[in-house]
């Protein structure tokens, strides 16, 4: 079972959390937020008394703020579960690139007023990785995207800002 907020727990959270008993997604989200200088993370599950209605009553007044006044939301879109990690996996990929700038266009032996453009596949390729990706099949994430300043998307083998 996943580390969690539970009301037996309370004290026993209240004097941390051991790092190394964090799961991997976790871990691997608060080591990024160091590195980005920000010293607090909200994880909903580490954050709200999960078996508590009256705590997610009052905590769900309160996501508008959290999320439009962090300084990043990190969404881990590909983890199936916290164990995975922010990237659970390779994803190779081929970029075909069509530069259209003057250098090329004499390396290449263009002709006058000929051009090449680069081809742009990541708004497909975003569109599809995002929206079919595990988190987004939770309905609570809606709110993350929509408020959130700034969401860090973080997928198998890439990330996108």
């Amino acid at each position: 079972m996943p580390i969690q907020l539970i009301a037996s727990r309370l004290s026993e959270f209240t004097n941390g959390i051991a790092f190394k008993d964090l799961p991997a997604t976790f871990r691997q989200s608060a080591e990024l937020a160091l590195e980005l200088g920000v010293k607090y993370i909200w994880i909903d599950s580490l954050c709200i008394i999960q078996d508590s209605a009256s705590d997610w009553l009052h905590e769900a007044q309160r996501m508008a703020s959290v999320y439009a006044f962090s300084h990043l939301t990190i969404a881990a879109s590909a983890s199936k579960n916290p164990t995975t990690g922010l990237s659970p996996g390779p994803r190779p990929r081929t970029v075909i690139v069509r530069p259209s700038w003057k250098g090329f266009i004499q390396e290449w032996g263009l002709q006058p007023g000929q051009t090449l453009r680069i081809t742009n596949p990541w708004y497909e390729e975003f569109k599809n990785t995002i929206v079919s990706a595990p988190l987004n099949r939770r309905g609570w994430t809606y709110q993350e995207y929509a408020l959130a300043p700034r969401v860090l998307h973080c997928t198998d083998g890439e990330w996108w800002w």
